[in-house]
This record gives C-alpha cells, structure tokens and sequence, in this order.
C-alpha cells in the first residue's frame, strides 16, 4: 500500500528532483524540502506530520547538518542520507541525529545518474542495514547493496565517483593528445571500445596486479564534484600519484550543474 506511505526529500535539485519522481511514480506521497532564503521549507507537495523516512540529496556532505537540523525526529524518525560525504561526516552526522532521538541514520549513495533513478536503475549503497519498510522504500528507487556500517558504504561510493573522475580526466587528456597528432577522435573511440580496455572492473590489470598478475591499468568517464573526500581518504600519499587531476579545475567545471540552491 505504498499510496499511503510518507516520504520526505531534502534537497530539490537534480538528484532530489529525480527520487521524488520516482518514488511519485511508485506510488508514494512524497513531500520535497529545500532551502529558500537560507531556511529549509517545502518546496513542493503537501506538508504533512509524519514520514516513514527522510531522504537527503543536498550537494554535500557539510549541508546534512542543516538538513538534520531542520528535520523533527518524532514526524519522521528515520534519515536516508545520499548526499555524497566523507567517513568522517558520515559519522558525525549519524551522530548528531541520534542526538536528537532520530530511530537510524543510513547513508552512502547512489551510482547511475539522474536518468537511471528516475529509471528505477540506480544502485544504491546504503549502511548500516535497513529495516524491512525502509529496505522496501529504497528497492522502489534502484537495485539495493547494504553495509554493516555508513562509513563502509560512504567509502565505496567515494571510490565509485574517484575511479570515474580519474578515468574521464584521462579521457580527455587522450582525446587531446590525439588531436595534437592528428588522430581523428571516432578513431580513438572505436580502438578504445573493440580493445581489452573494455573489460570489467574486476578483470583490469590493475586489480590482477593486486592478485599477482602483472603491472598496467587504464582508466576512463566522469563522476562528482567530491573529489577533495576522496583526498581525505588518500591523506598524503595522494598528493603525487593522482597530481594529474587538476582539483580546482574540476570543482570549476562541474560547479554550474543543476540549478536551485541544493545541487
């Protein structure tokens, strides 16, 4: 009987805007919060006086607060939180809502886009694990992979986006590259997509490497604007080995994206 359960979503940009329409299209009452004037409000359904869960989308990890903030944990006492973050901010943020008497704070990701969740093809990591009303919330969103904590989840998510940040930044660079040698781009692209390039995750020489196979790797497309968590994650041993990512350029290029104040 999803037609009478109660979701609430914090954050109405793209990615707000795409778990509402989908959970909308499932069959949930959906109310959507945002902030206008520097205060959260709703923004788009009806108010109401309880949820079953709040799903967060704000545009990072430093906005849940305001969010949690803004949420009364006895109208809806669970929080889903998809924002992109660091462990650290996870844990803090688990933390303050179970200050304020919150039931469970999950959070993690979803990997796929916009497109794939209003598809219901997205795949979320989620941590700690869920209880069955929620669990069954978030299998109408996309296909669901559930941690023993946030901060494992978080950390995969963050792997996810750095993995597609460095393959597109690649990308291009070759893309440019052969240009400069006069190599038509349709070329580039047909060599890349027949070659072995092409494999799984798990069959790359990097990661065979790691078993005992040999030493070579390549890498590929675009993910997120979070790409200083991940550097958390390095520390310094970051510093060198990813220097070919151009941080600021990255954070310039992909500032514009959405629109609204919680992209």
């Amino acid at each position: 009987m999803t037609d009478q359960v109660r979701v609430r979503v914090y954050g109405y940009g793209r990615s707000g805007h795409a778990y509402a329409s989908r959970l909308r299209n499932r069959g949930y009452t959906v109310a959507a919060y945002d902030l206008v004037d520097g205060t959260v409000a709703l923004v788009d359904g009806e108010r109401d006086r309880s949820a079953l869960l709040a799903v967060l989308a704000v545009p990072h990890g430093e906005d849940v607060g305001g969010a949690l903030a803004a949420i009364d944990p006895n109208e809806v006492p669970v929080v889903m939180d998809l924002t992109t973050q660091s462990p650290e901010l996870a844990r803090r943020n688990a933390e303050a809502w179970r200050g304020k008497g919150g039931r469970a704070y999950h959070a993690g990701g979803s990997n796929g886009g916009e497109r794939a969740v209003r598809a219901g093809a997205s795949f979320l990591l989620v941590g700690p694990r869920c209880d069955s009303p929620v669990w069954r919330v978030l299998r109408d969103i996309g296909h669901v992979t559930e941690y023993e904590t946030a901060e494992y989840a978080v950390t995969l998510k963050l792997c996810h986006n750095a993995f597609l940040v460095v393959e597109n930044e690649f990308a291009r660079q070759l893309a440019r590259l052969c240009a400069r040698s006069g190599i038509d781009r349709e070329d580039l692209e047909k060599v890349i997509d027949d070659g072995p390039a092409g494999r799984r995750f798990g069959d790359l020489t990097a990661l065979r490497h790691l078993q005992g196979g040999y030493e070579t790797s390549y890498t590929g497309q675009y993910a997120a604007k979070d790409w200083r968590y991940f550097q958390e994650l390095l520390g310094t041993a970051g510093d060198t080995a990813f220097a070919f990512i151009d941080a600021a350029e990255l954070e310039h290029r992909l500032a514009s994206r959405g629109e609204g104040p919680w992209v």
